[in-house]
C-alpha cells in the first residue's frame, strides 16, 4: 500500500473513533469542564500552597492525600500560571482542582468520565 493511502486510512479510521462513545473508565474531554469552587489552604512560603479541603454542591470535602501535582502555562502573553492538584478525600474520591494565581480562583474539573 502507498504512503499516501496508508496515511488517508489512518485518517479516516481517526474519524471513526471520534464519534464512538468513550470505554467505560475512560477520560472523555468532550465532557469536561471546570467549575468554581470555595477551597481552604494551607498558606507556608506561599499562599495557598497546598488545598486543605473544599466545598461542593453544599459539602465539604477534606484532603488526605495530594496524589499528584503539576504546572500549566505562565511562560507565554496570555497563557496564566496554573497550578492542578489531583487529590484524594477523606472518603476516598479522587478529584482534580486547579488554582489560578491570577485571579485567586480555584475550580473543580467536572465530568470527563464515561461513567459518571
Amino acid at each position: 500500500m502507498a504512503f499516501k493511502e496508508k496515511t488517508k486510512t489512518a485518517f479516516y479510521s481517526a474519524l471513526s473513533e471520534i464519534d464512538k462513545p468513550p470505554r467505560r473508565g475512560v477520560m472523555d474531554e468532550r465532557n469536561m469542564h471546570y467549575e468554581r469552587i470555595e477551597v481552604k489552604c494551607y498558606s507556608g512560603y506561599r499562599i495557598n500552597e497546598l488545598p486543605v479541603s473544599f466545598a461542593y454542591k453544599g459539602r465539604e470535602h477534606l484532603i488526605e492525600e495530594i496524589v499528584d501535582r503539576w504546572y500549566e502555562g505562565g511562560q507565554r502573553p496570555g497563557r496564566p500560571a496554573m497550578n492542578y492538584f489531583k487529590v484524594r478525600t477523606t472518603h476516598g474520591e479522587e478529584y482534580i482542582l486547579r488554582y489560578n494565581g491570577l485571579f485567586d480562583a480555584w475550580a473543580l474539573l467536572i465530568g470527563g468520565e464515561s461513567d459518571r
